[in-house]
C-alpha cells in the first residue's frame, strides 16, 4: 500500500483508468493512500495526475543534480591524479637524470681503474727491469772481486 511513486505512475501509465476505479469497499486510490499515509508525492500525483510530467520532471531533476555530484567528484578524482601522475613523472626524471650522474661517474672510474692497471703494469714492468738489473751488477761485483762478494 505504501508503494512508490514510479510504481505508482507506472500503473496510471500502463492503466490510467485505474484512478476512477473504486474497490469492494467504494474507495479510490486516493482514498486508500489517504488511509496508508502515502508519501506527499503519491497523494499529490492521484490527487492530480495530469501533473505527473512534472513528477517525472522533479524526479530527472534530482537524477541530473546526482549525475552533476557525480561528475564534480569524478573531476576532483581526475585533477587529483593528474598531480600525482605530474609528481611521478617529476620522479622518474629525477631518478634518470640521477642514473645517468651515476652512470656517468662509474664510466668515469672505470677509465681511472684502466689507467691505474695500465701505471700498474709499467710499475712492475720496471720493477721486474730494476731486479735484473740488480741481479746483473750482483754477478759483475762477483766476478771483478770474488773476495768481496763472500
Amino acid at each position: 500500500y505504501n508503494a512508490p511513486i514510479n510504481v505508482v505512475i507506472a500503473v496510471y501509465n500502463a492503466f490510467p483508468d485505474a484512478l476512477q476505479r473504486k474497490d469492494f469497499n467504494g474507495n479510490t486510490p486516493l482514498d486508500i493512500a489517504i488511509k496508508h499515509e502515502a508519501s506527499d508525492e503519491v497523494m499529490l500525483f492521484l490527487r492530480n495526475p495530469g501533473n505527473h510530467l512534472m513528477n517525472d520532471f522533479g524526479q530527472l531533476k534530482k537524477e541530473k543534480e546526482s549525475l552533476v555530484n557525480q561528475m564534480s567528484t569524478l573531476k576532483e578524482r581526475h585533477n587529483s591524479l593528474n598531480g600525482a601522475n605530474k609528481t611521478l613523472k617529476e620522479i622518474l626524471q629525477s631518478a634518470e637524470s640521477e642514473a645517468a650522474t651515476q652512470k656517468q661517474k662509474v664510466e668515469q672510474l672505470a677509465k681511472e681503474n684502466n689507467s691505474i692497471s695500465k701505471e700498474l703494469l709499467v710499475l712492475n714492468e720496471s720493477f721486474v727491469n730494476l731486479e735484473t738489473v740488480n741481479m746483473h751488477m750482483k754477478t759483475k761485483i762477483m766476478e771483478a772481486d770474488p773476495i768481496q762478494s763472500s
